[in-house]
């Protein structure tokens, strides 16, 4: 027998056996070309059964990061004056409204009040523009300060209070989740039932979808 020798009539890409002298005698052997041979097959299987999968995955989490990037609307509570829900929605990467829907209790006006108040809860509703400087704090986290302008009305235990406020506050809006964390103090100018300056603080929390 030759020192190699092949199947006949085997496909050059199949499987193909011979003969291989060793010290030890004639050992029974698979070539190299074995090898290739199952390799192309492994691969050819990867790319027809597994392509689309994998491109598929890649997409669904590309779509995911991408959303959780432009989630804009965030809902959650606050605690304090007032206490009850929040909401924000982004308009820019700097710009956000946001409102507050909830209850007040105890007076927040400075020096004397002449008008109604009966000492119990009041509706309290506000909206504010705000803008946020990420830049203000120098963080590995993002912790925005931000200031804003807006309107407030409360009403339920008295005549009934419009105002003008300012906001000024620090949030934390962790990297990894579609949250933020906010303390905020709102001095205003009340306009009704008369003039006169108050001021509300709160801490809250919202969820962004």
């Amino acid at each position: 027998m030759s020192e190699h020798t092949t199947l006949s009539g085997s496909d050059p890409d199949a499987i193909f056996l011979g003969w291989q002298k060793t010290g030890s005698g004639e050992v029974f052997a698979l070539y190299n070309e074995t090898n290739k041979y199952i390799n192309r097959t492994i691969r050819s299987i990867l790319v027809k059964y597994f392509k689309f999968p994998v491109i598929a995955l890649c997409v669904f989490f590309s779509v995911q990061m991408s959303n959780a990037q432009q989630r804009t609307f965030g809902l959650g509570l606050i605690i304090g004056k007032p206490t009850g829900i929040s909401a924000k929605l982004w308009t820019s990467n700097d710009n956000a409204f946001d409102f507050g829907l909830g209850w007040s209790y105890g007076g927040d006006r400075f020096g004397r009040y002449d008008g109604y108040y009966n000492g119990g809860s009041r509706t309290h509703i506000h909206m504010d523009y705000l803008w946020h400087a990420f830049d203000a704090i120098h963080s590995t986290e993002r912790f925005p300060l931000y200031y804003g302008i807006g309107g407030r009305f409360k009403g339920g235990g008295n005549e009934g209070s419009l105002a003008v406020r300012g906001v000024f506050g620090l949030a934390w809006m962790p990297r990894q989740t579609p949250t933020d964390i906010f303390l905020e103090v709102a001095p205003s100018f009340e306009l009704t039932p008369s003039t006169g300056f108050a001021i509300d603080a709160a801490l809250g929390a919202r969820y962004y979808f």
